[in-house]
């Protein structure tokens, strides 16, 4: 049986951890036969990757050991073994492309966090809210909840975001 993880977490990382931590994770990685994707940023990690459920949980014990990503949630799916070719890690200036200014930092200003029952709640009330989806228009094509703020914009990809705030 495989399993595809997903998980991503906003934290600072230092330059010279960049480098530690990349060439951890693929070595990790490769070891433990995980395909998939994992981009490092001093903004945080973010990832996908695939594997036979035994190698997916030592994964996961491995990279919420890190004083970074402990409190990372990490979602999962069943799969086939064959969504990815190979293991990529690599170093970026955002683990999301949003080229927003330099002086936006997810982890001092955010918003509140709001977990599923609360917004079912505030769906099934009628409460006036506005999901606004970061994903590109593919994605956003493929379904999003009615009333989300991106649908209509024709944003084509996360870096567009900065020219749609206003």
């Amino acid at each position: 049986m495989f399993k595809t993880i997903l998980f991503y977490k906003y934290c600072h990382i230092s330059e010279e951890n960049l480098k530690i931590i990349r060439e951890r994770e693929i070595s990790v990685c490769k070891v433990l036969g995980l395909t998939g994707g994992i981009i490092i940023a001093k903004e945080g990690i973010n990832g996908t990757l695939e594997g036979k459920l035994e190698q997916i949980e030592i994964y996961k014990k491995h990279i919420l050991s890190d004083r970074h990503f402990k409190k990372m949630v990490i979602k999962e799916t069943t799969s086939n073994g064959e969504s990815f070719p190979k293991i990529k890690v690599k170093i970026k200036d955002e683990i999301v492309s949003t080229k927003l200014p330099e002086n936006i930092d997810p982890l001092v200003k955010t918003g509140t966090h709001v977990n599923a029952k609360e917004v079912k709640k505030m769906f099934d009330t009628g409460e006036e809210f506005y999901v606004i989806d970061m994903r590109n228009d593919y994605e956003i094509k493929s379904g999003h909840f009615k009333n989300t703020v991106n649908a209509d914009w024709d944003m084509k990809a996360s870096r567009d975001l900065p020219k749609m705030i206003d």
